[in-house]
């Protein structure tokens, strides 16, 4: 497996900060962790918030089906935003607090 820190550049900053941004995405990441919390447009054309590790899946949905269009990217913005508040000292990885939700199985 290759490591976080070889592949991606540390940044300095600390807590949520934004690294990237399209129309159709926005990529935030904590510090220079592996954990991203991504907003993006889905496979059925919603926007959705989800909370994400560079190791991958399994992620934690903060927010799906936000609906399509700039109504649809504000909604997942705003719900992307005020989960970052509330986890802005830190949190458990993605797929710890995806168990605890019931969005995957327990392993």
């Amino acid at each position: 497996m290759v490591k976080h820190e070889k592949v991606v550049p540390r940044t300095g900053k600390t807590g949520w900060h934004r690294i990237a941004e399209y129309d159709d995405l926005i990529k935030w990441q904590y510090g220079d962790s592996p954990y991203r919390v991504i907003v993006h447009l889905n496979q059925r054309g919603h926007f959705e918030a989800v909370f994400t590790s560079w190791y991958g899946p399994p992620n934690y949905l903060i927010r799906g089906n936000c609906g399509g269009g700039h109504k649809g990217r504000m909604l997942a913005l705003v719900a992307a935003k005020d989960w970052m508040d509330e986890h802005s000292h830190g949190c458990p990885p993605p797929r710890q607090m995806a168990e605890q939700a019931g969005q995957v199985p327990a392993l």
